[in-house]
């Protein structure tokens, strides 16, 4: 089991028991070479949790904009997480640097 699926099952089980109706979803995503949009805008947005599980860097852009390794918002080494300012609701592009191999672990809090 992964990081993000052990996350995911802590924080249902946390606002379960508080009687939330917040829901979880977990999208993989594999070797991303060219900017993708991984998270669309949404006003139902409460966080975001991305997993680095690649053996490189992923460089993560706010907002929509195309997304490169000289143009980012964030840098996401290898086996680490980022969490997005809670309650961001833009859009979230994403890009594996060089030629790193792995998955991008995205879970969606709403």
């Amino acid at each position: 089991m992964s990081y993000s699926e052990d996350l995911i099952k802590d924080l249902t089980r946390k606002t379960e028991s508080k009687g939330s109706n917040t829901s979880f979803s977990l999208v993989a995503h594999g070797a991303i070479a060219t900017s993708t949009e991984i998270v669309a805008a949404s006003t139902t947005t409460k966080g975001v949790i991305i997993t680095n599980a690649t053996n490189g860097a992923i460089y993560i852009k706010l907002g929509g904009d195309t997304v490169s390794s000289t143009n980012y918002s964030v840098r996401i080494t290898s086996n680490s997480m980022w969490e997005a300012p809670y309650f961001f609701q833009g859009s979230i592009t994403c890009i594996i640097g060089g030629a790193a191999t792995g998955s991008t672990f995205v879970t969606i809090i709403k």
